[in-house]
C-alpha cells in the first residue's frame, strides 16, 4: 500500500492518473477496480466510468475541493488475476484559497450638512 499527500486550495482541482504496477514498476492490469473518497464534503470525485469487469493498469480521474477546509483520502483498489486485492491511498489537504484580491464598493456623493 503506498500512501501520499497532495495539498490543494477549497478552490482547486487536480487530475490523477492511477496505475497498477508489478514490484518492477511495469503496468499489470487489474479488474475490479474500485475508486472512492473518504468524505465527500471535503472532496469528489470525477472523470469517466470505469468498468470494473475489463482489466486494465491505469485509470485517470479528477479530484476537487467542494467544501471547507480538511483532509480527506483518495482510495483505488484492484484485483489481481490470481484473486489478491491490491490498494493505494492518496491523501489530500484542502486548505483556504485566501484572499486574492481588494474590491472597494462606493456609494453616492452627497452634499455635506451645513454646521
Amino acid at each position: 500500500m503506498s500512501t501520499a499527500t497532495v495539498i490543494i486550495n477549497n478552490l482547486q482541482e487536480v487530475p490523477v492518473s492511477i496505475a497498477f504496477v508489478n514490484a518492477a514498476g511495469q503496468p499489470s492490469p487489474v479488474t475490479g477496480i474500485a475508486i472512492a473518497v473518504t468524505d465527500s464534503t471535503i472532496i469528489k470525485l470525477g472523470g469517466p466510468a470505469i468498468d470494473p469487469t475489463i482489466p486494465t493498469a491505469s485509470v485517470a480521474v479528477v479530484v476537487s475541493a467542494v467544501g471547507p477546509v480538511g483532509s480527506a483520502s483518495l482510495t483505488a483498489t484492484g484485483i489481481n488475476p490470481d484473486g489478491t486485492p491490491v490498494t493505494g491511498t492518496l491523501e489530500f489537504n484542502v486548505t483556504e484559497a485566501g484572499a486574492s484580491a481588494v474590491v472597494f464598493e462606493v456609494g453616492t456623493p452627497v452634499l455635506i450638512p451645513a454646521p
